[in-house]
């Protein structure tokens, strides 16, 4: 039997890694800053593991795709 039901949309990250890869392509011309920990900052996450975060977020598979879809 086939199934008729769609596929289900992929979802979106969380509002945070969002908000993260937002910030890591603003710019006038959505070029990516290159400035992880500034963009963790700015995303709301801890100034003290800013660059932590920033690295494990940028080596994200949904954080990649949501990149690349902005």
């Amino acid at each position: 039997m086939t199934s008729n039901a769609a596929e289900p949309a992929k979802a979106l990250p969380p509002p945070k890694r969002a908000a993260f890869a937002r910030e890591y392509l603003r710019g006038p011309q959505r070029i990516a800053s290159g400035n992880a920990s500034r963009a963790a900052r700015d995303a709301g996450y801890a100034t003290k593991s800013a660059s932590v975060e920033g690295s494990r977020l940028l080596a994200n598979a949904d954080v990649q795709a949501e990149i690349t879809r902005l």
